[in-house]
């Protein structure tokens, strides 16, 4: 896709989110699911405010190739884990079927 230099990282990672995820969902889940940001060719992280200008000069590449890198947010399991092992621990011993 060919774009303006003066478009920031910021919004192609609009234009990437709604192509892969469309009225937000995709395949993996909806869109509030995941984190998002624009990587380089070499897999680093962009700044989302940098044009594509400024990348042209600090790279010198004559092609440029950005990728729209999703992942999934992580999940807080630490309350859950704490629930279950708070319950283990209140249990008696006949109910565990542990012999004391």
């Amino acid at each position: 896709m060919s774009v303006q230099k003066t478009k920031t990282m910021g919004e192609l990672l609009e234009t990437g989110m709604g192509l892969f995820f469309p009225n937000g969902h995709s395949a993996k889940g909806p869109v509030d699911d995941f984190k998002f940001d624009i990587g380089d060719f070499g897999h680093n992280t962009v700044p989302l405010e940098s044009t594509v200008n400024q990348l042209y000069e600090q790279t010198k590449q004559k092609m440029m190739r950005i990728y729209t890198c999703s992942r999934a947010k992580d999940r807080d399991v630490s309350k859950e884990a704490s629930i279950i092992l708070s319950d283990l621990q209140t249990l008696s011993p006949q109910r565990t079927g542990e012999k004391r």
